[in-house]
Parts: C-alpha cells; structure tokens; sequence
C-alpha cells in the first residue's frame, strides 16, 4: 500500500478546527495546559472536558490605525494568564511599525494590565511565544531584523510587566527561535536555527543556550554534521528533556543530497550523547515531541513513533549521523521597551476541543517499507523485562544469538519471526541480537529492565 494513502486512512486531527481555527494551548513550567488557549483572535479556558469556561475575543484593535491583529501565544504560571499580541501599522510604502503587546489576565478572564510597544519599520518583526518564569514573569521570544540580519531574542518580563534583561540568541546572520524548556535542575534552554543570509554562503545548523533564571548564560552550543557543504541544511524541529536535564532534539536534515530526521541527545553540559538518523522518515511529516513515562514519543503524520532513551525504536534501524558540536555565537540583541495601555475585550462565542488519539506507527500495517533485498530485524517490546519478539523479512528458521556489550556470547539457538524469546534470565542491561541466515545477517540493540 501506497504510505500516503496509509497514512490518510490512519491520520486524525490533533484538535477539533473551530472557525478554521486550531486550539494552541498555554505554555507551563513543564510543557502545556489543556486548560488556558488561544483560538485565532480568542484567549479561551477549558474545563476538563474540553469545552469553553469563557472565552474573550481580542479581534478589536489595541492600537488604532493598525491592519493586523494577531495572538501569538500564551503562557499560564499556575496564577496568572499571559497572553502575547501583534498588530502592525498600514501602510503601502517602507515595512510597516510593529506594535507587539503583553496582556496578563486573571483566572476569570480579567485584564489585570496591556504593555505594548513598537518596532519601527527597516525590516521585519516576529514574536514567537511566550513561556513562564520560575522567578514569576514571563519569557517573550522574538526577533528583529533591520535588514538582512535576523536577531533572535529572549527577554524577560517581571509579574508587573517591566522589561530585564535581554538574551541575544544570534549564531548565524539569520535567527529562527524555536523551542524553550524549563529544565529540571531549575535553568532554561532555548533552541534556535541559523543560517546566512543567502544560499551558498554557509550551511544551516541548530544551536542552544542554556541559562539560569537570572539570565546568566551557562553554556552555548551548536551542532553541526560532520562534512556538511554549503547547501546542506540541518535544523531543529522540537525539542524536550528528560527528569535527569538530558535535552533530545529532533531535527530535519537534508545533508548529502538525502532528507532524513535526525535525533540528538545532548547531556545536561552540553555534550552529544548520541546522534541517530532515520531516511525512512520525512522531516515535513513531524507534529510533535516529548518525554513522557520514560519514552520519548515523536507525533509524526498522525501516528506516535516511541524511542527509548537512546533513540532506539523497535521498527526503526538507526544510522549514525556524525554530528560535531562548538560555539560560534556572536552576538547582538533588540530589547524593546513597553509602556502601558489598555482595551476591553467582548465575550466570544463558545468553543471546545478534541482530545486526539494516535495510533501506534509500528503496529500499523505497512507504516514503514522495508527493502526486500536487505534483511530487517525488529524487537518487541524493547525494553523488556521477561521475553521480547522478533519481526523479520527472513523466512523459516535461522539463527539467533544474543551478546553483552562487551562481546561475550550469552545464547545461541534457532527461531522463527514472531517467536517468543525468554531473556528474564538475564541482568538488567544492554544487549545484542544477531540473526543469520545463508549470507544474511543483521543485528540490533535491546535493553533489558
């Protein structure tokens, strides 16, 4: 079957469409809220069945004279709604002023205070989201670019909404900011991608800041594949961290003429830990990424591809994609300055959401092509505790043998695909199983807990 016609018969919409509209939930200290959102020009509370407690339409202009207006994102600190804004100035000449704007709001709905401000025109203007902070306030991401230059940056907003400091995120002369995390031992990290500003001129690559909450950088890093040439591009696509402050980014690649996804594990210093690649998989078919119940979860197409912690999947075969790390931030930010405003909001129209259901990629049916001239080996479950199965391309009986990560040669016998294997015998540990058959022969990589 044709994988694009699979995956339309597979494929359910993340959240219910209202208006044409997607809910983009609220921002908190570990992930999102299903409870605050937004939806187009509305910022909406949930109740716990999806259904809208209020809703307060912002489609009227803080600004006058303005053409646009736009809510970008949300972030809720257990107390308080914040609710970041856009709106831009007509005009048929130069690039118009930009007027983004922070609102903070109660649980009801209330207006506690508007902060807005204004970028003048000489380039262009993006606000990107916004994210509570563990010492109260909130983080705005945005860049500006007067010219070709893109800055990228991360300033910070007390509980009253005055401005501090201002982290400047700019590695190559065009920044895209894409990903900011709480992390466990209390710090942040912000992922963006760079590039030049033309073609040619030097490859793209993602990078990360980590920083305390008093905005002093601990460690800069950026990742490059090893051989990459002028074209190539290599980006973050999402990121998450795992309880122990490990970071693991999925990116899109197309590095040698060939697309793939790569994932990356970055140590809490900044140290690549491992960078797997699958050419299987479409980096414009991601829709999302996190660490939950100790699996990494990837949305990918409508179904959810699960990982262990490195970056092993029991349908998938990995490949190494040599990946170098540095430090070649230099520098340069745009700090705005907000005064207050004020606009009244009117109650919207009622609106609700769907929770979604994502079907397991490995248990459906020709989710995946395998080559019939290699030899494919997939083990599940993985990790296990008990027993695991072996799904192959290879027909009857061939050999199997299970090996320590030292080499040490533990079982040998013969199987059959879908056949039970006991390992509860073993020691929790990493493990080898190798499948022969005639001259083929293929191995792969199990955990046992």
């Amino acid at each position: 079957m044709n994988r694009n016609i699979l995956y339309a018969l597979i494929f359910f919409l993340v959240i219910e469409k209202t208006n044409g509209q997607s809910v983009k939930f609220a921002n908190t200290f570990r992930g999102q809220t299903t409870q605050y959102g937004i939806v187009g020009a509305n910022v909406v509370k949930f109740d716990p069945t999806g259904n809208s407690s209020w809703v307060k339409d912002f489609s009227g202009y803080i600004i006058p004279s303005t053409f646009q207006n736009r809510l970008i994102g949300s972030a809720f600190d257990g107390n308080y709604l914040y609710v970041l804004e856009l709106q831009g100035e007509i005009t048929s000449g130069p690039p118009p002023t930009y007027y983004p704007a922070l609102i903070k709001m109660d649980t009801l709905g209330n207006i506690l205070f508007i902060k807005n401000s204004s970028v003048m025109p000489g380039g262009s203007y993006n606000m990107y989201d916004v994210f509570p902070s563990l010492t109260g306030g909130i983080w705005v991401l945005d860049d500006y670019s007067p010219g070709f230059t893109h800055y990228g940056n991360a300033q910070y907003f007390d509980s009253t909404g005055q401005t501090g400091v201002c982290l400047g995120l700019m590695y190559g002369s065009v920044t895209t900011l894409r990903e900011f995390l709480i992390l466990p031992d209390s710090n942040y990290v912000i992922a963006a991608n760079e590039r030049p500003s033309a073609p040619g001129q030097g490859y793209s690559f993602p990078t990360l800041t980590k920083f305390d909450r008093n905005g002093s950088i601990i460690w800069r890093a950026d990742f490059t594949p090893t051989g990459a040439s002028l074209y190539d591009w290599f980006g973050e696509s999402s990121m998450t961290a795992d309880s122990s402050g490990n970071i693991y980014l999925i990116c899109f690649a197309y590095v040698n003429t060939t697309e793939k996804i790569v994932g990356l594990k970055v140590s809490s210093a900044g140290n690549i830990l491992i960078s797997n690649s699958w050419p299987s998989l479409s980096p414009t078919a991601i829709q999302g990424f996190e660490f939950r119940n100790g699996e990494l979860r990837l949305i990918y197409n409508g179904t959810e591809i699960k990982f262990d912690t490195l970056f092993n999947n029991t349908c998938l075969n990995s490949q190494i994609l040599p990946v170098t790390t540095g430090n070649n931030y230099f520098g340069g930010s745009y700090p705005q300055s907000y005064s207050s405003s004020s606009f009244n909001p009117v109650n919207g129209n009622s609106l609700s959401y769907q929770q979604q259901l994502f079907p397991d990629y490995c248990a459906t049916a020709s989710a995946f092509e395998i080559n019939k001239n290699e030899t494919s080996l997939n083990i599940f479950p993985n990790p296990t505790d008990r027993y695991f199965y072996l799904q192959t391309n290879l027909k009857e009986y061939f050999q199997l043998k299970i090996s320590d990560l030292l080499g040490n040669l533990i079982m040998v016998t013969y199987s059959k695909t879908t056949e039970e294997i006991d390992v509860s015998m073993l020691p929790p540990g990493i493990y080898f199983v190798t499948i022969k058959k005639d001259e083929q022969s293929i191995n792969k990589r199990f955990i046992v807990q």
